[in-house]
C-alpha cells in the first residue's frame, strides 16, 4: 500500500527487511512533524470535549432549564446529521481532493478547527431566554422557538466539520510514518486524544468555578488556550 515499496519491491534484489526497534522508535515519536501532530490532537481534543461538556452545563442549568431528554433529542436531530454529512459528504469531498495533492488534507484540518472554534464561541451568545422547567421538558415548545434552530445550526456545522479533523489527521499520520511505525504512533495520537478528552471537562469546570459560571469568559479562556 506504500507507493514508494510498490515500485521498488517490483525488483528480484531488492529486499525491504526493515523492522522497528527502540531506537527507531524513539526516533519516530521525537520527529518534528510528529510532535506537532500529536501536542495538535490535544488541544483539538480539548475542544471537542469541551464543547459538549460545556453545552450540555449552559442549557441545562437556570435560567433555561432545558431537561436530558429535549437535550438528548436535539444532539440527536442536529448532531448526529451533522456527523453523518461530515463523514459521508465532506470525507468524501476531502479525499478527492487528496488524490489531486495529499498536502490539501493539511488546509482541511486548520479550516475545521477555525469553523469549530467560531460556532463555539458564537453559540455562547446567542439570545436564549429563560424557561421553567415545564417549557425546557416541552420538546415541541422548544423546536417552535427560533434561537433553537439557531443553536441547532451551530452544532450542525460543528460536527459537520470537526468530522473533516478526525477523516483527515489519521490518513496524514500514516503518509508521514513509517508502514512499521504507523500502529505505535497512532497509539500514541489516540492515547494524547483521550488525555485531551480528558483534559478539556476538568479545566472547563475549573475555569467555571473561578469565573462564577460565567460561561461566555470561560468559553474565551478555553479558546485562547487551543490557539
Amino acid at each position: 500500500q506504500q507507493e514508494e515499496l510498490f515500485h521498488i519491491l517490483k525488483y528480484d534484489d531488492i529486499d525491504y527487511d526493515f523492522q522497528i526497534n527502540k531506537e527507531t522508535v524513539r526516533k519516530t515519536m521525537l520527529s518534528k512533524t510528529n510532535i506537532v501532530a500529536l501536542i495538535e490532537g490535544i488541544f483539538t481534543w480539548i475542544l471537542t470535549s469541551s464543547l459538549n461538556f460545556l453545552i450540555l452545563n449552559f442549557i441545562q442549568s437556570p435560567p433555561y432549564n432545558i431537561s436530558e431528554f429535549s437535550t438528548a433529542v436535539f444532539i440527536v436531530i442536529f448532531g448526529l446529521s451533522g456527523g453523518l454529512v461530515g463523514q459521508l459528504v465532506l470525507a468524501r469531498l476531502s479525499d478527492k481532493l487528496a488524490d489531486k495533492n495529499y498536502l490539501y488534507r493539511l488546509p482541511i484540518i486548520v479550516l475545521s478547527i477555525i469553523v469549530g472554534l467560531i460556532t463555539f464561541a458564537i453559540f455562547f451568545y446567542l439570545p436564549f431566554q429563560s424557561l421553567t422547567e415545564e417549557q425546557g421538558q416541552n420538546v415541541l415548545f422548544l423546536l417552535n422557538l427560533p434561537v433553537m434552530w439557531w443553536m441547532g445550526l451551530l452544532y450542525f456545522i460543528s460536527r459537520s466539520f470537526f468530522s473533516l479533523y478526525v477523516v483527515n489527521q489519521s490518513p496524514v499520520l500514516q503518509q508521514i510514518n513509517l508502514p512499521e511505525a504507523q500502529g505505535t504512533i497512532t497509539s500514541w495520537n489516540q492515547f494524547l486524544e483521550s488525555f485531551g478528552r480528558g483534559v478539556g471537562p476538568a479545566l472547563c469546570g475549573v475555569l467555571l468555578a473561578f469565573t462564577g459560571k460565567n460561561f461566555q469568559l470561560t468559553v474565551m479562556f478555553i479558546i485562547i488556550c487551543i490557539l
